[in-house]
C-alpha cells in the first residue's frame, strides 16, 4: 500500500492544514510528484498517494475526517478499475470541497459543467508536467 502520511497527530507535533492526494497507477509518477512537491511545500502540506480508485477513496474519506482546510487532488485520467472522471464524480458525491488537478498523458475530455460549480478550483497539466507551472498553481491554492 502506498498510502503514507507525512505527519503524526500528537501533542506538540506538526499539524498540517492542507492535504494533497496524488492518484496514478504509475508508482514512479507518484514518487516524482511527491518528491517535487514535498521539496517545495515541506511544512505546509500532508501528502498522500494512491495507486488505484479504491485506495484513493479511503484516503479521501480520511482527509475529510481529519478536516483539512484545503484538500487538493492530483489525478491521472487512467486509473485501474475506474477512470479519473468516475473517481472525481465519487468524490463530488461526498460533498466535501476540494481542488482538482488532472495530470495525464492522454487527451483530456471536457469536464462536466456541474464540476465548475462544485470544485474549488480546476487545472490540467500534460505529462510530463512543467514543474514550475504545477508549483505556481499549488501556491495559488495554498495562499
Amino acid at each position: 500500500m502506498v498510502w503514507e502520511s507525512e505527519f503524526r497527530r500528537m501533542d506538540g507535533a506538526l499539524e498540517f492544514r492542507n492535504a494533497l492526494l496524488c492518484i496514478d497507477d504509475e508508482a514512479l509518477v507518484l514518487l516524482s510528484l511527491k518528491t517535487e512537491l514535498r521539496h517545495h511545500f515541506a511544512n505546509r502540506l500532508a501528502i498522500y498517494t494512491a495507486l488505484d480508485g479504491e485506495e484513493a477513496n479511503r484516503i479521501f474519506d480520511f482527509c475529510i475526517e481529519e478536516r483539512f482546510e484545503n484538500l487538493i487532488v492530483i489525478s491521472d485520467l487512467l486509473i485501474p478499475g475506474t477512470t479519473g472522471i468516475h473517481l472525481i464524480e465519487q468524490f463530488l458525491q461526498k460533498q466535501h470541497p476540494f481542488h482538482l488537478v488532472f495530470v495525464t498523458g492522454t487527451a483530456l475530455p471536457k469536464i462536466p459543467n456541474h464540476w465548475r460549480d462544485t470544485l474549488l478550483s480546476y487545472q490540467q497539466f500534460p505529462k510530463p508536467w512543467e514543474h514550475s507551472l504545477l508549483v505556481s498553481h499549488m501556491e495559488t491554492i495554498l495562499i
